[in-house]
C-alpha cells in the first residue's frame, strides 16, 4: 500500500451519479521517475493512477485543469454527447474584415459596414465562442469582436 500524502484532495458529487475523488501528489515525489519535475502533479481518480502510457504520468497545472473540467462535463452531461465544440475560425491575423455596423450612419440610412483588419490570432472565451481583437479604420481603435459576426473580406497577404 502507497503512504505518499496528497497536496490536494477534492471529491466531485454531481446528481445521479457515484462521488468521484480526485488526488493530487507533488511529482517530487517520485524523484526517480522519467518526467518528475517540481510543478508538476501525479493523480489519482478513486484510488486508481490516471496514466498514459508510462508508467507515470505527471500533469501541469493547466492538464489539471482540463482534467477537472472533462471530468465535470462528463458528469453533467450523464454521458450523452453535448453541444460540438465550435471550429476555430479561419481567420488568422491581418485578415481584412468588415463588420455589420446598423445605426452608424443617419436615422433611416441604410446598414453600413465597418471595416478593418484582424491585429491578433482568434481565441476562445470560456463560453464556448470565439473572438477577434480587430483594428477598425473609422475610429482609429482596437475592439474585440465576435467572430460570428466578421466577414472576411481579403485574406493577408502572407497566407497561402
Amino acid at each position: 500500500m502507497d503512504h505518499r500524502k496528497p497536496c490536494a484532495a477534492s471529491t466531485i458529487t454531481l446528481p445521479g451519479r457515484p462521488p468521484v475523488r480526485i488526488e493530487l501528489f507533488d511529482a517530487m515525489l517520485w524523484p526517480q521517475a522519467p518526467g518528475a519535475r517540481a510543478g508538476l502533479y501525479r493523480v489519482r481518480r478513486d484510488r486508481v493512477w490516471i496514466m498514459a502510457p508510462d508508467k507515470f504520468t505527471f500533469f501541469t497545472p493547466t492538464a489539471l485543469g482540463r482534467l477537472l473540467a472533462a471530468e465535470l462535463a462528463a458528469g453533467l452531461s450523464n454521458g450523452l454527447p453535448g453541444a460540438p465544440e465550435p471550429a476555430p475560425p479561419e481567420l488568422a491575423v491581418g485578415d481584412s474584415v468588415r463588420l455589420r455596423a446598423p445605426g452608424r450612419m443617419e436615422p433611416g440610412a441604410p446598414i453600413g459596414w465597418r471595416y478593418g483588419r484582424v491585429i491578433e490570432a482568434p481565441l476562445q472565451t470560456v463560453d464556448g465562442r470565439w473572438s477577434a481583437l480587430v483594428y477598425f479604420w473609422d475610429g482609429r481603435r482596437t475592439e474585440r469582436i465576435d467572430v460570428a459576426l466578421l466577414e472576411r473580406v481579403r485574406r493577408a497577404a502572407c497566407q497561402g
